[in-house]
């Protein structure tokens, strides 16, 4: 199913642009919007998770997924390293572009992308997935083109690709922190440790 904040951008788009070609009246743009948000609401309430607590792991039995992880971590040092530097070094340019309204933000999606899979990989060494609420941020953020109706509703566009590259450049980041300060994994969390784990419903 197409992203719930994806449909919302489409249709305020093309709202706007009904509105600027003076096809609507107040009272519709209204009843559009109050359509727009009562349908958002539904989907959003329709997929969201069933709470549950999550199924008890005995403390050691995490601290080895928890050691394995960081075994892991530090294996791909350099890896890690080298796609921080690439995503350090291209937000400089491309968060300017969001402010300059260019284009060229969404030039951001394809190192996200690149970072997740990462994420992912790394998922796979302890058999946990990431988390739904980072990959619902990545789904929003990330399978974009430019459209010239995104400029009549730029931010609604732009932002979320903006913030799912600042997310996966978070744990990027967190991972690369992990792996040269930590010898061993242990019940006391540094915070960046224990978002990761988070990351990976290990916390």
């Amino acid at each position: 199913m197409e992203p719930v904040l994806k449909k919302i951008c489409d249709e305020v788009a093309t709202l706007a642009g009904e509105l600027r070609s003076a096809e609507l009246s107040r009272d519709e743009v209204v009843t559009r919007l109050d359509e727009i948000a009562q349908t958002a609401r539904a989907e959003i309430h329709a997929d969201r998770e069933p709470p549950g607590l999550r199924p008890f792991v005995p403390l050691e039995e995490r601290l080895a997924i928890d050691q394995k992880l960081l075994d892991a971590l530090k294996r791909e040092l350099p890896t890690l390293e080298r796609m921080l530097s690439d995503m350090r070094r291209s937000q400089a340019d491309r968060l300017y572009r969001f402010y300059y309204q260019s284009l060229k933000v969404y030039y951001l999606q394809p190192l996200t992308s690149e970072a997740v899979d990462l994420l992912r990989a790394f998922g796979r060494e302890i058999d946990r997935p990431l988390c739904r609420r980072f990959e619902q941020i990545v789904a929003e953020g990330t399978g974009w083109e430019f459209d010239f109706a995104h400029n009549d509703a730029w931010s609604l566009h732009t932002r979320p690709i903006v913030e799912a590259y600042w997310h996966a450049m978070y744990f990027i980041e967190m991972m690369v922190r992990s792996a040269t300060e930590m010898e061993r994994a242990e019940s006391s969390l540094p915070s960046g440790w224990a978002a990761i784990l988070c990351l990976y419903g290990n916390r």
